[in-house]
């Protein structure tokens, strides 16, 4: 039967009624009178691929549960409409009136399956209630809308209903606040409904693919309230209704694909028939009619797909929401994925590209996602080769330079697949950009890189080197002799680890020098820029530097330090990064194996086989310098990273990586340790030449769990470990070899069970180390004599072997001993100390360390007097005390030199620690007492008076700093403007414009040297800092000198460090002052000068101004708070709290006072507005009283206060609010008690005239700027709320029992 007649929209219907985003097409109801066809051909039983989210099957038999209803939890995200009694479209929905077969209800409660909700529906359906049953669906879409209405019959049946009804239900939502609706909700009860939902959907379709969507009323139906919906400026409307209409669009694509399949078999099947037409003749007739049908259908299926896509999918893939928009690009990648003969197709796979450049991450972040789901089909692959093409330069700008994480890592994820499935759409620019990411300083991008790296390193490098190595042994193997063609036949094993390991190793070496080949590019750009533009170019040529001889100075040259570090970092990150990818570096044995092979041969004439057991390789397998020290970096790196993540052959079963069982890292800990007895000695004796490779294989030790050598008996093998050791740092000159060389000695220190050992090791090595310092040093003028460089090298060197032992060892005896000499090696140590006050810029490490000495040596012989304390040793000590003091103080001062500002900084720190240590518990003892001393006073007013300059200098850097950042702001400003102005013709105009560009690059060159200097200059004064806080907190300076730090708490220009160094001294205030009555004194004293300092520097000049203080405030406010838990004993201490009320408030409430009677004195009436603003400071203090006393004692001082300066209350004038405001916050306190302060009790008195009385309004009702209007109205509400008695305040409320308050 053919279609009915489709009637077009009258004009004013679309121009009132609705959106013109909404097609005329769906102005009018559609329906058609279609006759119902059997379908005699088969159906393919294809299932639906679920998404992420839909991927749970809902058939299956589930467990009744407890019938319940969900109405009060649908309300959370439901919104109430007050309907129009003539309305006759929409119809009010209440809680009784809801029906027992509501969808809406039965699908949030998940009573019954989504299967059997659909067949109740169909059935009802096809049962002559078809408008029954699409109202109960139109209602369902609503409801999961966030609506709680519900529409007429006649809304259906009606021309233009749906357009009427929703727009008087949109009129009616727009003037009610916004609320939460289902799909959105975080609502525990609500999180399962979106997939239901979807679910429920696409059932319906599944169920009424036979013949209900067919038959005009459904689909049509559902297109008209969805299209009108999802065209809302209500929000719920809007994105309910899209990912319903796209939910559906995928079903419909499910049917429509199985529809093809179906053409396709009734074709060949007709084919066939055709071949027999006497025979076949009946079921011809039978497969035309089959095929008329099917045609049909999916014409059908496909006009639907078009007006669903044309009308919904096309306006919100551009939505202003963009988790709408990314609905959207999730389901075109269903349709695509399902229905791939129709939307394989560049006119859909462009909105894919559209929404690569889309402003939100999360946009982006789903259309990777999508799109890679769409690679991963290996029948699409090669049918999206021009939609790659197109935008692989947008994918790799993605990968590299997105500023979200989650893009950049799903981008990455997407070209590494596509990477290993050999398609070539990495430029050679990206595929060098992409394998920096595997040393990124993101976690989660060098995982997503480490694929890509993979697939790198075994398609490049493992590979040809694998065929290189098969053609180099089958040729060793004849001899040279040609081979015939069976044996080119025959495949010549090769070890395969070994291959692996030389490729890993290649591809660092060439990683290595690519980063550092990339940063030192980036320099000489930068340099270059800052140069004058007449720069000569061949100058420019001379500074390069050819890749073979930079790769050979990347890996060779042992004297940078920084370079060393860098190529440790990448080596690390990078296996990291591979360590479950490539499981290789997880067989530590065979890489051990490989390295201890001799790897220096350069012919291979009289090699043995690989399981002779030689110290020789073959050829193929040899690895160059580069390689074999990156390798020896990368055994290492891996043994560690083994040891704090463990093995995968330990962790199988094991899902959650990161809480495995501490046993198991301990086991494999004690497996490395195992293996590392024998091998760690024959490694170190093979490379002891190479000082690089020894860097890291000295620090192989401190992985190990010393204990094996006891289990296995190899003390032998310790000692001789250890004395490798102490050979190698006699030797070395490499700053990083000795600082790991002297760790892993510590570690070995510890051992208790091998004391023997350690103890005569130690002592030689000591003793040698001193040695050399004597050595260095003897017949020099160490304190005035210019040293040569032999000389600096020396001293320097036998100093830094000093320096890192006596980190760990007791060295001092040694020390001490002169060993026949006028001088012993800490005189030499003080002399270079007094040296160190030159100032002398090249020797500023040996500088560092020889202070580093002066105070090791002090606190070991501190820890040496309270072992035991002889008398020479308490004489020795107390000489050296004072000694040591002096020289300390001098740096600090400057006093008979010139030292580095770094200098100063190590001796504030360092005499921080010697006076803590020297006023402690440990010389209590009484043959020790006149070992012990405080700070003096003129020691703390010098360091004092250096961190107050040091404070000066850092406030005019940020002044100078922001001075230059604005002129550089103006200056850009200026260049934009230019940019749009017409360009200077004249020549003079033009040598004008020259020289002005000319001086703001000078201007912008000087600003960046000002910024980096600034930088460095800040490293050090955080130092100052945290040495001075730490003073502080030790109790090595007096807590009167704290606000000086304090104050440097809330300037917006402060910085997160600065911040973070007053916090951690904050919270050290706060353990000292609970429970301690002389500590709260001290620290509210400090905190209230600190205020004072504060609010004088920012008070008055704007409304903002008292915001740094008022930071201030609250910082301390939160260190007096008592704590609200309480330990099994019983209530914690709290701090007192009667001295936070007479240090903070009593002392601050005259504060006040007393500027407001000089401000009177002076007629200053600002003065004396500004004054009450600390009122202000002090109600951030108010919830820390606890105590009903303690607020009759601000009661009446506030009294005292305002006779003795004569001042009264004046609520009418603004200022007076803070006054207001705060003795709200006292009383506050009172009524929680339920307590009311009375003051007649002060008031039959008549010489004290008693304090101003105010309603009982809330605190949480007073705006921030006091409130100028007559509370009388709110004085009566507040009393008319709750009766409160009369009670005396100086009653403590701690004994006051709970009934009685």
């Amino acid at each position: 039967m053919t279609k009915a007649k489709r009637t077009p929209a009258t004009k004013n219907a679309r121009q009132s009624s609705r959106s013109t985003t909404v097609p005329e097409m769906f102005m009018r109801q559609k329906f058609s009178n279609r006759a119902k066809q059997q379908d005699s051909s088969d159906e393919e039983s294809d299932q639906l691929e679920s998404s992420e989210e839909d991927n749970s099957s809902d058939s299956e038999t589930e467990q009744k549960k407890k019938p319940q209803r969900r109405h009060k939890t649908g309300k959370k995200t439901a919104t109430r409409v007050d309907l129009d009694e003539d309305s006759q479209l929409l119809e009010q929905v209440t809680e009784d009136s809801i029906a027992p077969d509501n969808i809406f209800e039965n699908v949030v409660a998940e009573e019954e399956s989504i299967e059997d909700l659909v067949k109740k529906w169909v059935k009802k359906y096809q049962k002559n209630n078809k408008w029954e049953a699409l109202r109960d669906l139109i209602n369902f879409i609503i409801r999961s809308s966030g609506c709680l209405i519900a529409v007429t019959v006649e809304a259906l049946v009606k021309d233009d209903g749906a357009v009427e009804a929703l727009q008087e239900l949109q009129e009616k939502l727009v003037s009610l606040p916004s609320t939460d609706y289902p799909i959105a909700s975080r609502v525990k009860e609500h999180k399962p409904f979106k997939k239901n939902l979807l679910l429920f959907f696409h059932e319906l379709i599944e169920q009424c693919q036979g013949g209900a969507i067919y038959d005009g009323a459904l689909i049509e139906t559902l297109q008209n309230w969805l299209t009108t919906m999802s065209s809302s400026v209500y929000r719920p409307f809007r994105h309910t209704a899209t990912i319903i209409a796209l939910r559906i669009m995928t079903s419909l694509c499910i049917v429509a694909d199985r529809t093809r399949v179906e053409i396709t078999n009734n074709t060949r099947q007709s084919n066939t028939a055709k071949k027999h037409p006497d025979t076949q003749k009946n079921k011809q007739t039978l497969l035309k009619a089959t095929a008329a049908t099917l045609v049909r259908k999916r014409k059908d299926l496909d006009l639907y797909l078009t007006e669903f896509f044309e009308n919904i999918f096309v306006h919100r893939s551009h939505d202003v929401e963009s988790v709408i928009r990314a609905e959207c690009m999730k389901e075109l990648c269903q349709f695509i994925q399902n229905y791939q003969s129709r939307f394989v197709d560049n006119s859909y796979l462009r909105y894919f590209g559209w929404a690569f450049n889309d402003q939100h991450a999360s946009v982006r972040c789903e259309v990777v996602k999508s799109v890679t789901r769409l690679y991963k089909m290996e029948d699409l692959i090669n049918k999206l080769a021009y939609f790659t093409e197109r935008f692989t330069e947008r994918l790799e700008e993605m990968a590299l330079y997105d500023v979200d994480v989650s893009v950049r890592v799903n981008t990455v994820a997407l070209l590494s697949y596509l990477f290993q499935k050999k398609k070539a759409v990495l430029s050679e620019h990206g595929r060098m950009h992409l394998s920096r990411l595997i040393v990124s300083d993101v976690a989660r991008v060098r995982n997503s890189a480490a694929p890509f790296i993979k697939a790198v390193i075994e398609s490049e490098l493992v590979h040809p080197l694998i065929m290189e190595a098969q053609k180099s042994l089958a040729e060793a193997a004849r001899g040279g002799r040609r081979a015939t063609r069976h044996q080119e036949e025959e495949s010549v094993p090769v070890n395969k680890t070994w291959i692996t390991f030389k490729a890993f190793a290649g591809f660092l070496v060439k990683q290595v020098a690519d980063t550092m080949q990339h940063s030192a590019h980036q320099n000489k750009k930068k340099k270059k820029k800052e140069n004058e533009d007449d720069m000569d170019e061949d100058d420019d040529e001379e500074m390069e530097v050819s890749e073979d001889e930079e790769d050979a100075t990347l890996i060779n040259t042992a004297a940078s330090k920084e370079l060393s570090e860098k190529r440790h970092l990448i080596i690390t990150k990078t296996v990291e990064a591979l360590w479950t990818q490539m499981k290789e570096l997880q067989d530590y044995d065979a890489m051990s194996e490989y390295l201890c092979r001799d790897h220096s041969q350069t012919n291979n004439e009289d090699e043995e086989g690989m399981g002779s057991g030689s110290a020789e390789i073959e050829a193929c397998y040899r690895l160059n310098n580069d390689e074999e020290t990156v390798l020896v970096n990368v055994y290492v790196v891996c043994l560690k990273t083994a040891v704090e993540r463990g093995l995968e052959t330990q962790l199988v079963g094991i899902k959650d990586r990161r809480k495995i069982d501490p046993a198991i890292l301990e086991e494999c800990k004690n497996e490395i340790s195992r293996h590392l007895v024998p091998t760690l000695p024959k490694l170190i004796t093979k490379h002891s030449d190479d000082a690089n490779k020894l860097v890291h294989l000295v620090h192989a030790p401190t992985l190990m769990n010393l204990n094996v050598y006891m289990v296995l008996q190899q003390e032998r093998e310790y000692e001789a470990l250890l004395q490798s050791l102490i050979k190698i740092y006699l030797g070395a000159t490499l700053t990083t070899l000795l600082q790991n060389c002297s760790q892993s000695m510590a570690h070995m220190s510890s051992v208790s069970y091998l004391s023997t050992v350690n103890d005569i090791e130690f002592v030689q090595l000591q003793e040698a180390v001193v040695k050399q310092v004597r050595d260095a040093c003897a017949g020099t003028d160490l304190v005035t004599a210019r040293f040569t460089p032999n000389t600096t090298h020396s001293i320097s060197v036998s100093i830094a072997r000093l320096d890192y032992l006596i980190s760990f060892s007791d060295a001092t005896p040694s020390m001490d001993d002169a060993h026949g000499t006028t001088t012993n090696t800490i005189e030499y140590v003080g002399q270079l100390v007094d040296r160190a006050s030159m100032g002398y810029q090249n020797e500023l490490e040996l500088s560092k360390s020889v202070l580093s000495i002066l105070s090791r040596y002090f606190l070991w012989k501190c820890h040496a007097v309270s072992v035991t304390a002889t008398d020479d040793l308490v004489h020795l000590i107390e000489r050296r005390r004072d000694w040591v003091m002096d020289r300390l103080i001098d740096l600090v001062t400057a006093a008979d030199g010139s030292p580095l500002e770094e200098m100063r900084v190590l001796a504030l720190g360092y005499l921080v620690d010697a006076y803590w240590i020297l006023s402690s518990d440990h010389f209590d003892h009484a043959n020790l007492q006149r070992l012990k001393i405080s700070c003096s006073n003129e020691v703390q007013k010098v360091c004092t008076e250096y961190v107050e300059e040091q404070i000066d200098a850092w406030k005019d850097r940020v002044v100078n700093e922001a001075a230059a950042n604005a002129t550089a702001a103006a200056a850009a400003a200026e260049e934009e403007a230019k940019a749009t102005a017409p360009k200077p013709t004249t020549k003079k105009a033009k040598e004008k414009e020259k020289e002005k560009q000319k001086e703001r690059e000078a201007a912008e060159k000087k600003r960046q040297e000002l910024i980096k200097t600034n930088k460095a200059l800040n490293q050090l004064f955080y130092q100052i800092l945290i040495a001075y806080a730490r003073g502080i907190t030790v109790g090595v300076f007096e807590m009167e000198h704290a606000p000086i730090l304090l104050d440097l708490y809330g300037p917006a220009n402060n910085d997160a460090t600065i911040e973070g160094v007053i916090k951690a001294l904050v919270a050290e205030f706060e353990q000292d002052v609970v429970g301690n009555v002389l500590n709260a004194e001290e620290v509210c004293r400090a905190y209230l000068i600190s205020l004072k300092t504060s609010f004088e520097e920012h008070v008055g000049e704007n409304n903002r101004s008292m915001d740094p203080t008022l930071k201030l405030a609250r910082l301390q406010a939160g260190s007096l708070r008592a704590p609200t838990v309480t330990d099994a004993s019983g209530p914690l201490p709290v701090p007192p709290p009667q001295v936070i009320a007479e240090r903070i408030h009593i002392d601050g409430i005259s504060y006040i006072f007393e500027k407001i009677s000089d401000a009177m004195e002076r007629s200053e009436h600002e003065e004396k507005a500004n004054a009450l603003k600390f009122f202000k400071v002090l109600s951030m203090f108010g919830k820390v009283l606890t105590r009903a006393r303690d607020i009759a004692k601000l009661h009446n001082h506030l009294e005292d206060c305002m006779q003795q300066y004569n001042i009264e209350v004046d609520e009418s004038q603004p200022e007076w609010g803070y006054y207001v405001s705060y003795v709200k916050t006292i009383d506050e306190v009172l009524k929680k008690k339920g307590l009311r302060y009375d003051p007649s009790m002060r008031a039959n008195n008549a010489e004290t005239p008693a304090a101003h009385v105010f309603d009982d309004t809330d605190m949480n009702d007073i705006p921030e700027n006091p409130p100028q209007e007559d509370d009388d109205e709110e004085e009566e509400e507040g009393i008319g709320k709750r009766t409160r008695s009369s009670t005396d305040m100086d009653i403590d409320d701690k004994f006051v029992t709970k009934r009685r308050r």
